[in-house]
């Protein structure tokens, strides 16, 4: 399984003919392979999981954030957002904190998200995410 982000090398329009080219002709071997895409970026997924936030900061609800950047992670679709990334800054930056790419900041958010709603709930709300998680879900039964 593979997973990348649409953003920035593609744009939105050109999810639909990437996920048939990146997928066109992998090797099928034991396991079947697949490289699913995060729209537009994963910080998508993570600001859709909203409810991580307060644990950054109580001062961090959707409503607040909506009240200051203009967009609610619990009632928009994060996916439709051209700059995830820069929106989970933005974000972060509201209580005095910073948000990199780097792989401990990474672990750091990972850490506080709620995978019972993010693989239940949320994965429902975000097609890109349910396709995810769909497919991790596939490949472990495989794998018993």
């Amino acid at each position: 399984m593979g997973l990348r982000d649409v953003y920035p090398n593609f744009r939105r329009e050109e999810v639909p003919k990437l996920v048939r080219g990146l997928n066109y002709r992998l090797p099928q071997k034991r396991a079947t392979t697949q490289i699913y895409l995060a729209v537009m970026e994963t910080e998508a997924w993570f600001l859709g999981e909203y409810r991580h936030l307060k644990k950054l900061s109580g001062k961090l609800t959707p409503r607040y954030i909506e009240s200051r950047l203009g967009f609610n992670p619990q009632t928009d679709n994060m996916e439709e957002r051209d700059r995830p990334a820069e929106d989970m800054k933005k974000v972060y930056r509201l209580v005095g904190h910073d948000y990199t790419k780097k792989r401990d900041k990474l672990n750091s958010v990972v850490r506080k998200l709620d995978f019972n709603y993010f693989t239940h709930g949320l994965a429902d709300r975000m097609p890109s995410l349910g396709a995810f998680v769909n497919g991790l879900e596939r490949f472990l039964q495989e794998d018993l």
